[in-house]
C-alpha cells in the first residue's frame, strides 16, 4: 500500500503553514519528520489523518483520493500515536489495546473473541504481554508508549502516525522505541514519525523529511539528506556528524558542538 503527498499546501483555513509538500510512504518505510518546533510537523500529521483537508494539491492512499474514501475505511488503514496519552479513566492494559478495535466494531457490539485474539498479538508483537492485566496508569511512560502502540497494532492499519513518540522518556527508554519501530517494519507497516534527535533517524535508516520555515526542504534516505550544514542550516547551531564502526553495527551518530 501506498500513501502519496502530491504537492500539498497544508494549514487551517486561510493561514497556510506548509507548502509544496510532496512525499511517497510505502508499506515497510519509517519516514522521520525532523524540524524545530512550529515548523508545521503536527499540521502535516493532522493532513495525513485527513483532520485537516489540504490547503491546495492532494492526497492519495494506494492512488485513490482521500476525499473519496469512507472515513471508516480510512480509519481503518492509518492510526495514531499522540504525544500524550493523559486518561481521565484508568483501565486495565488489555481494554486500553482493545480500543485499538473500535472501527471494526459497530456502534452498539462489545469486541468478539476476533478482536481480544488480536489486542493480545498486538501485546505480543511489542513483548509486552506480561503487561496485560495492569492498570494503564501505573505503568512506566516506556511501557505506556508500548502499549499505546500496540493499541495501534491491533488497529491493524497500514500507517502509523507516531507524533514524537519518545517525548519525555529516559534514554533507555527511547532505545526500547526506536528498537520497536525498527522490528514494526518487518511487518510491513509504514511509519510516519516525527522526532527533535537526527540520531534517531540513523538509528532506524530511514527516510526522512526537513521541514523549516513553512517547507519541506528535503526529503529522502537520511544517508543522502543529513548532512552537517543542513543540520547547521535546520537547527541554527554547529553539529558534526561521525560514523561509528563496530562489527554487527554501524551508523552516524550527531555531536553539537558547544
Amino acid at each position: 500500500m501506498k500513501l502519496r503527498v502530491n504537492n500539498c499546501s497544508m494549514g487551517y483555513y486561510n493561514k497556510t503553514v506548509l507548502r509544496d509538500v510532496t512525499l511517497d510512504i510505502d508499506t515497510g518505510d519509517i519516514v522521520c519528520v525532523l524540524g524545530r518546533n512550529g515548523t508545521g510537523k503536527t499540521t502535516l500529521f493532522k493532513t495525513l489523518l485527513g483532520i485537516l483537508p489540504p490547503i491546495s494539491g492532494d492526497l492519495f492512499l494506494n492512488e485513490k483520493s482521500i476525499k473519496a474514501w469512507d472515513r471508516r475505511k480510512f480509519a481503518n488503514c492509518i492510526a495514531y500515536i499522540p504525544q500524550a496519552h493523559a486518561m481521565p479513566f484508568s483501565y486495565p492494559v488489555i481494554e486500553m489495546v482493545l480500543m485499538g478495535r473500535i472501527s471494526h466494531v459497530n456502534m452498539f457490539s462489545s469486541p468478539s473473541k476476533k478482536d481480544i485474539i488480536i489486542a493480545e498479538e498486538s501485546l505480543e508483537k511489542m513483548n509486552i504481554s506480561h503487561l496485560r492485566d495492569r492498570n494503564f496508569s501505573t505503568l512506566s511512560g516506556g511501557e505506556q508508549q508500548l502499549v499505546i502502540t500496540a493499541r495501534a497494532l491491533a488497529q491493524k492499519a497500514s500507517f502509523i502516525v507516531m507524533d514524537e513518540p519518545t517525548s519525555s522518556l529516559d534514554f533507555g527508554n527511547q532505545i526500547k522505541i526506536i528498537k520497536q519501530i525498527r522490528e514494526l517494519r518487518e511487518h510491513s507497516l509504514g511509519i510516519i514519525m516525527a522526532t527533535h534527535s537526527p540520531d534517531h533517524v540513523f538509528m532506524c535508516d530511514s527516510k526522512v523529511i526537513l521541514v523549516d520555515s513553512g517547507t519541506a526542504v528535503m526529503s529522502g534516505h537520511c544517508d543522502k539528506v543529513i548532512t552537517e550544514s543542513m543540520l547547521n542550516r535546520l537547527y541554527d547551531i554547529d553539529i558534526i556528524i561521525n560514523q561509528i564502526k563496530k562489527p554487527d553495527n554501524e551508523r552516524k551518530v550527531c555531536i553539537p558542538l558547544l
